[in-house]
């Protein structure tokens, strides 16, 4: 080795280890480069990446408020709603209430005029006082007696005895009438009066 040495000192060079000591040198120097070239590059990516995500959140804040504020939109507009309908609710309760106080009221005064009308048909008879039948040979003929009450007609037996078979095979009132062509009302009518 020695000899290496002293040959490049000889040819008047620099000794090899000189050499090898300026290579180590430049390479510790190209190495500390690259090293700080790469922090730089990290360092600018990881503050774009910042920026980015300072970005991202000012954007998400953005929407989270225009959200809120669409949420807040809608409850006020379904506030108002619920306010309307339910005071539309309660003006129709209170005519409905109105309209059922006036039935009773209907109601009573038919009762008692029809309480009226029979006391009165009742003593109608009385007040004439009792009839004295016609003398025999007076020539009037006698007062007309009232006639029989009239058997119903046959097409309303006829209904009737289809309303109780249709009633008996358990259809209800709206799908009998809607098989005889009668109104419900008549059917329900019918029913009763065959209940009662």
């Amino acid at each position: 080795m020695t000899g290496v040495l002293a040959q490049a000192s000889a040819d008047g060079g620099e000794p090899v280890w000189v050499q090898a000591l300026l290579v180590g040198g430049i390479l510790l120097v190209i190495a500390s480069l690259m090293t700080l070239l790469r922090n730089r590059k990290r360092g600018a990516a990881s503050s774009t990446t910042a920026r980015d995500r300072l970005d991202h959140a000012r954007a998400d804040a953005r929407l989270k408020d225009g959200q809120r504020k669409d949420l807040e939109a809608v409850s006020i507009a379904i506030e108002e709603m619920a306010r309307r309908v339910g005071a539309q609710l309660d003006n129709k309760a209170s005519r409905v209430e109105a309209l059922l106080d006036e039935a009773e009221r209907v109601i009573h005064r038919l009762d008692a005029a029809t309480r009226a009308a029979a006391v009165a048909a009742a003593r109608a008879p009385e007040a004439a006082g009792p009839a004295a039948p016609p003398a025999i040979g007076s020539g009037a003929p006698p007062p007309p007696s009232p006639p029989p009450p009239s058997p119903p007609p046959a097409a309303a037996d006829a209904l009737r005895a289809e309303v109780s078979r249709l009633a008996t095979e358990g259809l209800d009132p709206p799908a009998i009438a809607a098989r005889t062509g009668e109104h419900v009302g008549k059917i329900e009518l019918i029913l009763a009066l065959a209940r009662g």
